[in-house]
């Protein structure tokens, strides 16, 4: 069973608005997603998390949860 909708466009959030660049190591990513749990998702109910380094696009995904 999922916790989350795969159809769902999950919400971002870059490196760059964390850290103001992309992370270049675990701790670096570490940071990112902290920031994440404390400023932008810090009421959520995550369902899932992802980490994304593309060539566009450095950060984390987070799909919201569905019972």
């Amino acid at each position: 069973m999922q916790n989350y909708d795969p159809g769902f466009q999950p919400f971002r959030v870059s490196d760059k608005t964390s850290l103001g660049a992309p992370a270049a190591d675990a701790n670096q990513r570490r940071a990112a997603l902290d920031y994440c749990l404390t400023n932008d998702w810090a009421g959520a109910d995550i369902g899932k998390l992802e980490r994304s380094d593309t060539g566009n696009f450095h950060g984390w995904l987070m799909w919201p949860y569905v019972a």
